[in-house]
């Protein structure tokens, strides 16, 4: 059973490259192995500017993949088992989330992907794709709740050009010939909706009713893969 998102805080520290995540004002789950609770989203995102807002640039690329077909593959899991995308795709339409180790905005938006998860996990398939090793997703797993499972590429690129993305938080939906359905540039109130939309309409559920509240207004997508966390290109 998952802890309300709404009675965290949380502090985040980065200890030699390895994420520690201490929540400093809610009990733990009443268990001695149970990961550690979710992260709120913080006022940076949920109230002011977001970190990488995104563009109109990167709206209409993001549009321009929509009918796109992506490239099969074969990528190692959080548990080393070596994953092929055509392979997984066969069973159900799915949607990738693009995950970087560290970035605020992952932390913060997880636990709305879960949210997601819980409710079309059955219909939908949902991967994280993340530009670290199995231990590292491994870690993000357990320690943001997420229970779907991440396709690891910390050295190759090939799977982030595949989706047409240089930065984390965007989600790719994909039918199960392998052609885009669509694909969100970042995450905020209105894209969340969206995503609910559109995996309501795939699956045939109804629509899960989603606490946006500490979700940004604005939309905001994640830090650039293969660089340090925080870094802009454009400063």
């Amino acid at each position: 059973m998952r802890i309300p998102t709404w009675v965290l805080v949380a502090s985040v520290v980065a200890t030699g490259g390895v994420l520690v995540y201490n929540v400093v004002s809610a009990p733990r789950p009443n268990t001695d192995d149970a990961p550690v609770a979710e992260i709120i989203s913080s006022a940076a995102n949920s109230y002011g500017a977001p970190r990488h807002p995104v563009t109109d640039d990167m709206k209409k690329r993001a549009a321009a993949m929509d009918g796109q077909k992506l490239a099969d593959m074969t990528l190692p899991d959080d548990t080393g088992k070596p994953v092929q995308v055509a392979e997984i795709l066969k069973a159900k339409p799915t949607l990738f989330l693009g995950i970087k180790d560290g970035c605020p905005c992952n932390l913060e938006s997880q636990h709305f992907f879960n949210d997601l998860y819980d409710h079309y996990g059955s219909k939908i398939g949902f991967y994280g794709v993340m530009d670290a090793d199995e231990k590292v997703a491994k870690l993000f797993k357990e320690s943001l709740l997420m229970e779907f499972p991440v396709l690891c590429s910390p050295k190759e690129t090939k799977i982030f050009e595949a989706l047409g993305t240089e930065q984390s938080v965007y989600t790719t939906l994909v039918n199960k010939d392998g052609v885009i359905i669509r694909q969100w540039p970042g995450y905020s109130k209105q894209i969340l909706s969206e995503i609910n939309d559109e995996l309501a309409k795939l699956s045939g559920l109804e629509r899960v009713s989603m606490d946006l509240t500490m979700a940004p207004e604005e939309p905001t997508s994640g830090c650039f893969y293969g660089m340090p966390i925080g870094w802009d290109p454009n400063k």
